[in-house]
């Protein structure tokens, strides 16, 4: 089934509206973090869901508020997407669940941690050697921002966390199917990684990937050697400089 990716504006746009946001005010904060969206016109009465109206659905607490800053002011508009794809995640794993007392408690549970865990993504991380922009050997560019934003040119919205050698990043977005309907997507990355002695070069040892809390195959993951953008900007000086690593390839990606 052929599939695309809604435009970050869009998703954007479209979460406040799904949660009851005034159609003008969701516009007018969509375009002050993303300068020159439009409207496209869109009955968004009629894609609410069936089981209620706008006035049904309650306010996030992460969308903008003219009472206080705003978790988007205060954190940016990729970690207010990032924990409401979680939040949002665990409504559709609660309401696949029995509706009997003891998995409704255990779900819960499950819910919580899911959120507050997403929550500790937004605390800035520490000054850390992985900060900055890195190049694989196929030219594809990894930024790890200190506020703990990661971006590998993709279309998904993406956070990172590191833990000694432990990194780990979760992707979220929202994917349109060809038949016009939609389906949240996270991806969890949990990822080794090791450092050469100048701290230029960066193995990638890549532990699980889980899809919406399914695990993928692991079979054949190989680790991937990144470079410093500091050091190389291209596929050509990769080339001719990834060779001056191959004595610190540490064991584990051996």
């Amino acid at each position: 089934m052929e599939m695309i990716y809604l435009s970050k504006a869009q998703q954007y746009f479209d979460d406040l509206i799904t949660q009851g946001y005034p159609e003008n005010e969701a516009l007018d904060y969509t375009q002050k973090y993303y300068p020159g969206f439009f409207l496209a016109k869109i009955d968004y009465e009629n894609d609410l869901p069936e089981s209620g109206s706008k006035n049904d659905i309650q306010t996030s607490p992460y969308i903008p508020s003219n009472e206080e800053e705003s978790f988007t002011e205060k954190y940016g508009p990729k970690a207010k997407i990032v924990v409401d794809s979680t939040i949002n995640n665990a409504k559709m794993i609660f309401e696949k669940l029995p509706l009997d007392r003891r998995t409704g408690v255990i779900a819960s549970t499950v819910i919580v941690i899911l959120i507050l865990s997403t929550i500790a993504f937004l605390i800035p991380p520490s000054t850390d050697p992985i900060n900055g922009t890195w190049i694989k050997s196929d030219g594809q560019k990894l930024s790890f921002d200190s506020d703990g934003v990661y971006d590998d040119q993709g279309s998904l919205d993406s956070m990172w966390a590191l833990e000694g050698n432990d990194l780990t990043i979760i992707s979220s977005g929202t994917v349109l199917y060809s038949d016009g309907s939609k389906e949240i997507i996270e991806i969890i990355q949990n990822i080794e990684i090791y450092f050469s002695d100048d701290e230029n070069a960066l193995w990638l040892n890549i532990d699980s990937v889980k899809v919406n809390g399914e695990e993928q195959n692991s079979d054949n993951r190989q680790c991937v050697l990144l470079l410093k953008n500091s050091i190389v900007n291209n596929i050509v000086e990769y080339s001719n400089k990834y060779s001056q690593y191959l004595d610190e390839v540490p064991k584990q990606c051996n």
